[in-house]
C-alpha cells in the first residue's frame, strides 16, 4: 500500500518518511556514494525502480548489486526554459536555465534518466562516456548526477574546437577565394 504523500512531490526529500522500502535503499546507497541497484538472484536481471518480483522470470528473490557508474549519453535535451511548477520545487531541483536532461545507459544496462553535469550546449554528445556523482541533498537522500569522464570530455571539447576551426577555416578559404575571382 502506498502512503499518502500530502502536498509533498513524491521526489521531495521531505517525503523521506513515505518512499517505500526498494527506493529508501535506493537512496541509501547514493548517499553513501554507492549506485546499486536491485539484481534478479535467479536471471540476473537488473532493475530500476526496486519491485517485488522480477520482471522478466518472475523471481522474488533479489539483491543489491554495485555498479561501476560508468555509462553513456543515449539522448538528452537542453531545457532553455524554467518549466518547473513553483509547487513542486524543492531545494535540489533545477532553476537556473539552461540544464539538460538525458538518458544514460549504464554499463551494466539499465538506463536512467538524469542530468549530466559541468558540460556546455557544445560539449554534451551522444555516445559521450560519462560517470555517476552522487549529490547529496539532506542527511538521508542524494540525487544522481552524471559527469563527462575527464579523458573522453577532453577529447569531445578537442573534437568540436576542430570542427569549429575546420569551418571557419574553410569559409577563410572560401571567402578569400571569391575575393580573388572577383577583384
Amino acid at each position: 500500500m502506498t502512503e499518502s504523500l500530502g502536498d509533498n512531490w513524491p521526489g521531495d526529500p521531505r517525503a523521506a518518511e513515505a518512499i517505500p522500502s526498494a527506493r529508501d535503499c535506493y537512496h541509501r546507497f547514493l548517499r553513501q556514494g554507492e549506485l546499486r541497484m536491485e539484481r534478479c538472484d535467479s536471471c540476473g536481471y537488473i532493475r530500476l525502480p526496486g519491485r517485488s518480483i522480477c520482471p522478466e522470470c518472475l523471481n522474488g528473490a533479489s539483491s543489491w548489486h554495485l555498479l561501476s557508474g560508468e555509462g553513456s549519453v543515449q539522448c538528452f535535451v537542453w531545457y532553455m526554459k524554467d518549466l518547473l511548477d513553483t509547487r513542486y520545487v524543492t531545494t535540489w531541483a533545477y532553476t537556473n536555465v539552461p540544464y539538460n536532461v538525458a538518458l544514460v545507459r549504464l554499463r551494466e544496462g539499465p538506463t536512467v534518466i538524469t542530468n549530466v553535469v559541468d558540460v556546455t550546449h557544445a560539449s554534451l554528445s551522444y555516445g559521450m562516456t560519462v560517470q555517476a556523482r552522487f549529490v547529496p541533498v539532506s542527511e538521508k537522500y542524494a540525487i544522481l548526477r552524471f559527469r563527462p569522464d575527464s579523458i573522453n570530455a577532453i577529447r569531445n571539447e578537442s573534437a568540436n574546437q576542430a570542427k569549429v576551426f575546420t569551418g571557419l577555416t574553410i569559409n577563410a578559404v572560401t571567402d578569400e577565394t571569391k575575393q580573388r575571382k572577383n577583384p
